[in-house]
């Protein structure tokens, strides 16, 4: 009798297991520059009805991400942070220098849903690259359905996003101001 409740307990798994890790480095770049715009390119982010509708959701985190709406070179964009991968789905190349990992934002505005997935690469020191700590992570694109970006920048990645009737989906063309 004894035995059999010990191994029932041995086989159990905690919740613990199950929660999410965040692939947490010493340097980290997960900001994100959103900016909405409709289908003729006029920006929607300054637009008070838009933002108060604008919900992020981190899938990994579970939970609602902080926004903040700024203003820069004439364009208003939406910053927020971006769920780090789990370190456990972290796909690291032979000798562990770098590595791959994904998390998917659900972005909700004026009634409509997007899931927005984000690249992450990790670097550690170790192959000679300056570093202000021992190992990075930062955004290397995003998806949205078939259409991918790629982030052109050393810091946050500017994502563009049309909000039309219908649907939500990924520019690769910034909004120039007039």
């Amino acid at each position: 009798m004894m035995c059999a409740a010990m191994l029932s307990l041995a086989s159990c798994s905690s919740d613990d297991d199950n929660e999410y890790q965040p692939a947490h480095r010493s340097v980290i770049f997960n900001g994100v520059k959103l900016v909405l715009t409709d289908e003729d390119g006029n920006n929607l982010g300054g637009q008070t009805e838009m933002f108060s509708s604008l919900r992020i959701y981190g899938n990994l985190s579970k939970q609602y991400v902080p926004t903040e709406r700024r203003t820069e070179d004439g364009i208003t964009y939406i910053k927020f942070n971006a769920d780090l991968p789990d370190e456990r789905d972290i796909k690291y190349n032979k000798d562990k220098h770098t590595g791959t990992g994904t998390s998917t934002m659900t972005i909700t505005a004026n009634g409509k849903t997007a899931h927005l997935t984000f690249a992450f690469e990790t670097t550690d020191n170790s192959n000679g690259e300056p570093m202000f700590g021992g190992n990075a992570i930062h955004i290397k694109g995003a998806k949205l359905g078939n259409e991918v970006i790629s982030n052109k920048e050393d810091g946050d990645i500017v994502v563009v996003l049309i909000v039309d009737e219908d649907r939500i989906s990924l520019s690769d063309e910034v909004p120039i101001p007039e």
